[in-house]
């Protein structure tokens, strides 16, 4: 069996891997474990020895069924409509030396969080992503904002197309 084989079935069965991206990239190690299999004890360990940035990456498919904007162009959008401290801090094309532009999107709560900050508020916020996310997978309409709010404690990451 293969290391990605290894990888996809530790996944399928819920557990964390880790995963190095590129060392032309950002060379860095991501702690990855399905939404829904994510629990307090894992956000922990997350944040303690993964440097503290909880994402979720959802496909991009999700990501335009959800309605979910890149951040860039949230930001841009404000910018061009009179914003002018963000019209100068907003990335630009050629900014990330890894990548054409962010994949970062919105962050969000879930709404039966009360800080969202703690572990058990993050996990909750992630294991409803990961069903908001299966939802609209199976054809259903989803509206965020019954669920969640943002600003929140939880990145919202777009995948790129073409990707596993």
């Amino acid at each position: 069996m293969t290391k990605l084989e290894k990888a996809i079935n530790a996944l399928q069965d819920g557990r964390m891997i880790l995963l190095y991206d590129a060392d032309d990239r950002e060379g860095e190690t991501d702690l990855v474990i399905p939404a829904k299999s994510t629990n307090p004890d894992d956000v922990a360990l997350m944040r303690r020895d993964g440097g503290g940035l909880i994402c979720v990456a959802i496909s991009p498919e999700a990501a335009d069924r959800l309605g979910v904007p890149f951040m860039t162009d949230i930001l841009k959008h404000a910018a061009y409509n009179g914003n002018r401290a963000l019209q100068t801090l907003v990335e630009k094309d050629g900014d990330l030396k890894y990548d054409n532009h962010s994949s970062f999107s919105i962050w969000v709560n879930h709404k039966n969080t009360y800080t969202g900050i703690t572990d058990n508020d993050r996990t909750l916020t992630i294991n409803k992503l990961g069903e908001m996310v299966n939802l609209t997978e199976e054809g259903r309409k989803i509206d965020l904002g019954t669920e969640f709010h943002s600003p929140g404690h939880v990145a919202i990451l777009k995948a790129a197309k073409g990707l596993l």
